[in-house]
């Protein structure tokens, strides 16, 4: 069977198949006396083969980053999830202190497909979607500070105007160019990106650039589109 290395602040835990191990303010792994902490935020456990990471707290998330790619997922209170790649993240924060254990699965085999957490939208394949050269300069460009910065957090989306000028687009072909991704991929499947009476959701860029991250559909390769178009 598989183990699972577990780093935090200089001190590793190397967990067997048998084993489980909690973390948080008073836990198997004591991250921090913190008092916005949870006493337990989290457990690692083996099931059927695989190593699971479920949120046993009520307020705090927790992302599972991947080490070798913008690849991310969420883990809500109450819920859990396989951890997906071999080397990779759990970040959290708890009032101003974000903490960060290291993860790697030495022995373990790839996943064929992104786990994602419960209710999360359907896993769509690269090759499910075709992109034009403009709808994929505008997803890079989106994704950018992601791309570079493996730790940005999921906000960080330059501002409308911001991507507009920069491609020389108006505001108006900006807006129609992101309107029919949305639209393309609502139909697809990935939830949040169109409102109720066709007002589209507040957070639908954040959304958006999450799950084309998340499913491979962009990656850092796709940074060379992006500079060539800035040369």
């Amino acid at each position: 069977m598989n183990a699972l290395m577990i780093e935090f602040a200089g001190s590793t835990r190397v967990l067997k198949h048998h084993e489980s191990l909690t973390f948080g303010r008073d836990a198997d792994l004591e991250i921090d006396t913190n008092p916005y902490l949870h006493r337990r935020v989290g457990v690692f456990r083996q099931r059927n083969g695989d190593w699971w990471v479920s949120n046993t707290g009520t307020a705090i998330a927790l992302e599972v980053c991947d080490d070798a790619s913008p690849s991310r997922l969420t883990v809500a209170p109450g819920t859990s999830t396989p951890v997906p790649f071999q080397q990779s993240v759990v970040r959290f924060q708890a009032g101003p202190s974000v903490y960060e254990l290291n993860l790697v699965m030495p022995d373990s085999p790839w996943f064929d497909e992104v786990a994602e957490p419960n209710e999360g939208p359907p896993t769509i394949r690269s090759a499910e979607v075709s992109l034009n050269d403009e709808q994929r300069l505008l997803l890079v460009t989106l994704s950018e500070l992601r791309l570079r910065d493996r730790g940005a957090p999921n906000s960080a989306i330059p501002a409308n105007r911001v991507v507009a000028q920069r491609l020389g687009w108006s505001t108006t072909k900006f807006n129609r160019k992101l309107d029919n991704l949305c639209g393309k991929f609502h139909r697809l499947g990935v939830a949040g990106l169109k409102g109720d009476s066709g007002a589209l959701a507040s957070n639908r860029r954040e959304r958006l650039i999450n799950h084309v991250l998340t499913t491979g559909i962009i990656t850092r390769a796709d940074l060379e589109l992006l500079d060539a178009f800035d040369r």
